[in-house]
């Protein structure tokens, strides 16, 4: 047989500490499938202070309507709690409920649900932040529960979006400039391709591979292992060996280096007509790729870790 629940809801208390109709439907939802589980509802009351929010019929009409509340109205300008607390405890009395739930963080509850919870479980519900202002009520309880609310670092999308896209400097495209044309699109002192505009064509040194250092003997210092009571040697770098500087190239790692036939030695082809570029075709961009970092929209979204990607606090 299932037990008989009696919810009590103090609505000032849940509402007002909402940020905006969003995060109070979804909390009015949680209230709802955590009451059912329970058992069957056989009372069900909403309290509300008379005059106390404009739009108040609209209030009475959606809570009656969608969620089977009654609306038990306070007097105007008067502590509501104290109604409540009298019905709770006159419930209890007559055994009209196997199970309480308070939905409030006030601490006015305390004591009648430390009066009730000797004979009947009271389980709570309230929001977070009125928890955090008002300790106390979760000891009391046999069961105590925060209502979930709206990450408000990703305004529940479980996304937040950082500064812009280091990669691509919020373009959302990474371009690379046309070498050819120095990015203006016209062949006019073009660099030159056989010695890279550096005005030099350099052969590489066959006894150190373009080094400029040969490794020739042992660290002393390492005995060769690289590593001093466990740490990298600092002579060596943990190479375990010494290295001298190659004397055919004197340490440059260029054996010969001779001018650009093509360019004699000034980096730069120049052009006696002005022709559009055929690298680039004009546009002085050589290549223009989407950023994989941002996907191309210039922000890039990380998992909000505050709710873990749930867009919920719960």
């Amino acid at each position: 047989m299932k037990k008989k629940v009696g919810v009590y809801y103090d609505f000032q208390n849940i509402y007002d500490q909402s940020c905006d109709q969003k995060e109070y439907d979804i909390q009015i939802k949680f209230i709802e499938e955590y009451c059912l589980k329970l058992g069957k509802i056989t009372i069900k009351n909403l309290y509300l202070k008379k005059g106390k929010y404009s739009d108040e019929e609209q209030f009475v009409k959606t809570h009656k309507k969608e969620y089977s509340y009654k609306v038990v109205f306070g007097p105007e300008k008067k502590d509501i709690d104290t109604l409540m607390t009298s019905d709770i405890i006159e419930d209890a009395s007559k055994n009209i409920f196997d199970i309480c739930v308070i939905i409030s963080g006030d601490t006015d509850f305390v004591a009648p649900i430390e009066k009730i919870v000797k004979k009947k479980p009271v389980h709570v519900l309230c929001n977070r932040e009125t928890y955090r202002k008002n300790k106390g009520i979760e000891e009391s309880a046999t069961e105590f529960k925060t209502l979930p609310e709206i990450c408000k670092k990703c305004d529940g999308e479980g996304l937040y979006i950082s500064e812009i896209c280091i990669n691509c400097n919020g373009k959302g495209e990474l371009i690379s400039e046309c070498r050819d044309c120095d990015a203006t699109g016209w062949r006019i002192g073009a660099c030159c391709k056989d010695c890279a505009g550096i005005g030099w064509v350099a052969n590489m040194c066959g006894r150190c591979k373009g080094g400029g250092v040969i490794i020739t003997t042992e660290c002393n210092d390492c005995d060769g292992t690289g590593y001093i009571k466990e740490e990298l040697c600092s002579t060596c770098l943990g190479l375990g060996k010494i290295g001298k500087e190659c004397i055919d190239c004197e340490g440059t790692g260029v054996s010969s280096k001779d001018k650009c036939k093509t360019c004699e030695g000034t980096g730069a082809i120049e052009i006696s007509e002005r022709e559009i570029c055929r690298t680039c075709d004009g546009t002085g961009i050589y290549s223009a790729k989407e950023c994989r970092t941002c996907g191309g929209t210039g922000k890039f979204e990380k998992t909000c870790t505050s709710c873990h990607g749930k867009g919920l606090l719960e």
